[in-house]
């Protein structure tokens, strides 16, 4: 094989991996049938940051606005999940009640 067959080898594949890569947390929230804001390839739920559509603030409470009856939502920055919690209940059940079952309390 020339370089060039090589070269028109390696990048689509390359790609491929990089784009599967990219995407491999994001069924996180589906798998735990939890609601979650949809996320972009590699940036999660940042775009509307990156883009310069919201603040960043808006950005990352963008799941109290699509999920208002929900009790908790989840949402990626970049490929790592989080959870955002709504429920003002739940908030004190996690940090006052089950405190001592988080590992080095964070």
């Amino acid at each position: 094989m020339t370089s060039l067959e090589w070269l028109l080898l390696l990048v689509p594949t390359t790609i491929y991996f990089f784009y599967r890569w990219s995407v491999a947390t994001f069924d996180y929230f589906d798998k735990r049938g939890v609601p979650f804001v949809k996320p972009v390839p590699l940036l999660g739920g940042m775009w509307n940051f990156f883009s310069g559509k919201m603040h960043m603030v808006d950005a990352g409470s963008l799941g109290y606005e699509m999920f208002p009856d929900s009790r908790f939502s989840g949402f990626f920055a970049f490929r790592k999940p989080g959870y955002l919690i709504h429920d003002p209940e739940l908030v004190k059940q996690i940090t006052i009640k089950d405190f001592d079952h988080f590992a080095d309390h964070t």
